[in-house]
């Protein structure tokens, strides 16, 4: 699961989720870009997410600053156990520039590090940019649609999810209406889909 930051007291929901696919048999793995101790701490010690303290990795923040060379350096040293035929497809895909390939090659080594099945990202903001990673590794690719991102993000740009369209092998929507919204910028009406509403049944509680 791909998140900007876990775990947080705002985003409940995906450590619910996480917690959960872990307790059904998954090998769930988190990676972020900043995980706060004080997140943790306001979760509580006795929280189902501490089970996943193990599983969460923050990948490199690759903002310029004097010590850039070595958070690339640790970053590269997780491509250490990722497959030969997956590096070989990062530095030899000839449909991105060089300088391209080697930043998402460092962007996405800890993410290869782990050796994937499925890389969900959580919002489909997030994804823009990163769908290549599906080719290279293997990995299916899956995305979350959530409101924002279909909403606001990249208004301005027609195209803006189109890489999305393109490479996901499915998208997950929190209601219909978000994925009319979806079509209408750009996702194909064929592209499988999944609507998940954030809502309890009644018809449980009864």
């Amino acid at each position: 699961l791909v998140v900007p930051q876990f775990p947080q007291l705002s985003e409940t929901f995906i450590a619910s989720k996480a917690v959960g696919l872990l307790h059904r048999g998954w090998d769930v793995h988190v990676v972020c870009a900043a995980s706060d101790p004080d997140q943790w701490r306001a979760f509580g010690a006795d929280h189902a997410v501490t089970a996943l303290q193990g599983r969460v990795h923050v990948a490199p923040d690759l903002t310029p600053g004097a010590d850039l060379p070595v958070r690339v350096a640790r970053s590269l040293a997780s491509l250490r156990s990722a497959p030969r035929p997956v590096l070989r497809r990062y530095l030899r895909d000839t449909t991105s520039p060089s300088v391209r390939r080697v930043r998402d090659m460092v962007v996405d080594a800890t993410i290869v590090g782990l050796r994937p099945d499925l890389v969900h990202f959580e919002f489909g903001s997030l994804a823009v940019g990163r769908l290549t990673i599906g080719a290279r590794t293997g990995a299916a690719v899956t995305v979350s649609f959530r409101g924002y991102d279909l909403n606001y993000v990249g208004l301005d740009r027609p195209d803006h999810y189109r890489e999305v369209w393109d490479r996901a092998a499915a998208v997950h929507v929190l209601g219909t209406d978000l994925w009319r919204r979806a079509v209408h910028r750009g996702a194909p009406p064929g592209l499988p889909h999944t609507v998940i509403p954030p809502a309890i049944d009644v018809d449980d509680l009864i």
